[in-house]
């Protein structure tokens, strides 16, 4: 199958989701919320990610892929058990980042960076004096680190791929980080497109599959023909 075509069809998937799931609800609590933003955002860095390959500039996938890994893996942890507490502990994670981001970049652009009502900032921040920074957010499996949160779920592969990119977020040598920009661009040869489109498709049809079984929409929603066309070498 084409990979616009099945693109198409994850798209299409994905909707019909919330369409049978969420759209009618009168109340989206804080479950379905972060399950939308997990879902939603994969699949727009997935569309990213294909854009990139299609158009032979490569730099950004890994991180891309690396993302869509990452939110995979968050959401088998939120839906595993005692999600609605789980799905709260990720928001308050998100806006705890929003927030240290926004004071990062206030301080250093503070004529670019519209104001914030300091009472309002305050306010945000009260579900975090209490907390010593020491645990995250998904430490309820009992560890505290995200490789090993691949570990716990038993999905070795996909802990592999997101170690095996993360030397494009978390590079810190300006050198290594020319170099490797140097090869992705240049060296098509030493850049395996196939691969890297192929495991973040896979990680957004397993978080697909997550969500028919947490909506119980077998008989609703099926993507088999994805599931089996997209193993196609890519």
């Amino acid at each position: 199958m084409d990979l616009n075509n099945i693109m198409s069809e994850v798209r299409e998937a994905h909707y019909r989701i919330y369409e049978h799931s969420v759209e009618n609800k009168q109340d989206i609590n804080a479950l379905d919320q972060s399950l939308i933003f997990l879902s939603s955002n994969a699949f727009l860095e997935l569309k990213s990610l294909v854009v990139l390959v299609e158009n032979k500039a490569y730099h950004g996938t890994y991180s891309l892929c690396r993302s869509i890994l990452e939110k995979f893996i968050y959401m088998r942890y939120i839906l595993e058990k005692d999600s609605m507490n789980r799905a709260e502990d990720f928001q308050l994670s998100n806006l705890k980042s929003w927030i240290e981001i926004y004071e990062k970049t206030k301080k250093m652009y503070p004529e670019q960076v519209p104001p914030i009502d300091k009472n309002e900032l305050n306010e945000c921040k009260k579900p975090f004096i209490s907390s010593k920074d020491k645990y995250k957010w998904y430490c309820g499996s009992g560890t505290n680190s995200i490789s090993r949160l691949f570990k716990y779920f038993k999905k070795d592969k996909y802990g592999y791929y997101y170690m095996k990119y993360s030397g494009e977020t978390h590079g810190n040598d300006s050198i290594a980080k020319f170099i490797d920009t140097f090869k992705l661009n240049y060296d098509k040869e030493q850049y395996d497109n196939s691969e890297v489109v192929y495991i973040a498709l896979e990680a957004f049809c397993d978080i697909l599959k997550s969500l028919i079984d947490h909506y119980n929409l077998k008989e609703i929603v099926t993507y088999s023909n994805i599931y089996e066309e997209y193993t196609v070498k890519l």
